[in-house]
């Protein structure tokens, strides 16, 4: 009897513990996923929907579909952007899938944290890295026929959930081994924004393009800084 007894104790110790194991398994999911909501895929998406190409940019083109490299991929040249060579590996694995985007060039992705990417951008015939710091937080779209590089594109916006509608898109456009800033659009405009009218020179952070705004509303959130007042920068 005696036996008995501390046989069922066990067995009622053993479901104890995998009730308490199962709760605390249960509560910590749901602590993930608060701190670290679920995104869509983000990855690099190969088709650059029409949609994503803002209907707030009035300088937009229409453009001849560009025909994808096919050619022998060039070593990669990281003296051109010395502070990719920490990225080294996932630039050079990148590269070998081949063109993604305008033609000859490849658009490298790899996380940077939560809802964080960061994108390098490079020639496939000469090795050149033309852009290095382009960060997204829901991804890029790009396709090898297209010059248009899109961060944060409005159909990822769109499906991301409440808390990053207010994610800005940018665009970008490949043109003789320059990308070049476009323009940008939030999926939701902050009513009653003010803004001083005053002309503002800021730079890429990823391409290291100087421009001039007309005012510091127009400057992207992310990927740009604003230069101090009287820069002689060039353009």
């Amino acid at each position: 009897m005696k036996q008995s007894r501390t046989k069922l104790l066990y067995l009622v110790l053993a479901l104890c513990i995998v009730v308490l194991g199962a709760v605390i398994f249960y509560l910590a999911s749901n602590k993930i996923t608060d701190d670290h909501p679920v995104l869509p895929d983000v990855s690099t998406n190969t088709t650059t929907d029409k949609n994503n190409l803002l209907d707030e940019c009035p300088n937009l083109e229409d453009y001849k579909p560009l025909a994808p490299y096919t050619g022998p991929v060039a070593e990669v040249d990281f003296d051109t952007f010395p502070d990719a060579r920490q990225f080294s590996g996932v630039i050079n694995e990148g590269v070998k899938k081949g063109s993604n985007f305008a033609g000859s060039y490849s658009v490298v992705e790899w996380g940077c944290g939560t809802a964080c990417q960061n994108e390098a951008v490079v020639n496939l015939e000469t090795g050149k890295i033309v852009a290095l710091g382009l960060l997204s937080t829901l991804g890029v779209s790009n396709s090898p026929e297209s010059p248009y590089l899109v961060l944060n594109p409005r159909t990822n916006v769109e499906r991301a959930g409440e808390m990053f509608q207010h994610v800005e898109t940018q665009v970008y456009k490949m043109e003789n081994d320059r990308l070049t800033y476009v323009c940008k659009a939030s999926a939701r405009q902050d009513e009653g924004e003010v803004c001083a009218q005053v002309v503002v020179q800021a730079r890429s952070i990823g391409t290291g393009e100087v421009k001039t705004f007309a005012n510091p509303c127009k400057v992207p959130d992310t990927n740009w800084e604003v230069l101090p007042a009287g820069s002689t920068e060039p353009q």
